[in-house]
């Protein structure tokens, strides 16, 4: 859903993942909420010149496979990263099964800062 999602919306990025069946996409299946905490930040002026084919995202949906299928959960994480040139620029760490029924979020960008978030399972 994260590179069906991306794919859907930045058609010309290049993503490089380990989701299978990540070529089509509902329209509905479509990831578009914004948080806007995220949102509010200013771009560092070292990324606000940089352009889609400038830029490669990372994504491991479901790292820590083997503790997820022994029902280690709370080591499963979800990786994403973008690189600009060569370079890391920005990450983001979910784990969706902190606390067991609370996810947290961990996200940084060079130049900006890292952050964290709490969300609460629905």
């Amino acid at each position: 859903m994260i590179i069906g999602s991306l794919s859907h919306l930045y058609p010309d990025l290049l993503i490089i993942g380990e989701e299978e069946g990540c070529d089509s996409i509902e329209e509905n299946e479509v990831v578009k909420e914004i948080d806007h905490e995220v949102i509010g930040k200013t771009c560092p002026e070292s990324l606000k010149d940089l352009q889609i084919k400038d830029l490669i995202v990372w994504v491991d949906p479901l790292d820590a496979t083997r503790e997820f299928t022994e029902g280690s959960v709370e080591n499963v994480t979800v990786l994403i990263g973008i690189s600009a040139h060569g370079k890391a620029i920005a990450g983001v760490i979910h784990q969706p099964f902190y606390e067991q029924d609370v996810g947290r979020t961990f996200w940084g960008v060079v130049g900006l800062g890292a952050f964290g978030i709490n969300t609460t399972k629905t």
